[in-house]
């Protein structure tokens, strides 16, 4: 088998894992874990009378997704895609042995499970920002340039996760300049 048909049969036993384990993750926290403050951006996004008590950010998000279905579901739904984005996107990017070690990691390992179901700010600034990593660790890994796609995607979600949290910009800095080095370096 060549090296190229390798690299995809496990690039499908990642995404094989990766569609497992968000669909066992959404039954397990269905319909989401809400503190006391999510239940507010809650009420915010579902009324659209926003208030400065937390960033309007994720209440602003939310309002989008609660004209989909009403509810915290699918909110839990764009905090797993994150989460088993970025463990497909690491996985990928090990190869192998160090991707299926990192996609049973994702899988079974409490402290990062822990706050893939918990609908909060903390977990959105985090996945969001997860991801942005996945994604330059993926383009880096492969020696190439990020496409469109993931320019956009990671510029979006890179700010999403400064917004969504008050006190954020000290995190958002340095992965920010990470962000520019990788999408403006030169081969």
């Amino acid at each position: 088998m060549s090296l190229e048909m390798q690299n995809k049969t496990w690039g499908r036993v990642f995404a094989g894992i990766g569609i497992v384990g968000a669909v066992l993750y959404f039954v397990a926290f269905y319909p989401g874990f809400m503190s006391p403050d999510t239940i507010d951006q809650y009420r915010q996004a579902s009324t659209g009378k926003f208030d400065d008590w937390h960033p309007i950010a994720m209440a602003l998000w939310w309002s989008v997704l609660l004209k989909i279905v009403d509810g915290p579901q699918l909110m839990l739904a764009f905090q797993l895609i994150l989460y088993w984005s970025s463990a497909f996107l690491i996985a990928k990017s090990l190869q192998r042995v160090y991707g299926l070690a990192t996609m049973l990691l994702f899988l079974v390992a409490p402290f990062l499970i822990n706050f893939s179901g918990y609908v909060i700010k903390d977990a959105q600034m985090a996945l969001s920002w997860l991801t942005v990593g996945a994604i330059l660790f993926n383009v880096y890994t492969q020696k190439r340039k990020p496409n469109r796609v993931e320019v956009l995607i990671s510029g979006v979600l890179l700010v999403y996760g400064v917004l969504v949290r008050i006190d954020a910009l000290p995190g958002f800095i340095p992965l920010a300049a990470l962000w520019v080095l990788v999408v403006f370096r030169n081969k």
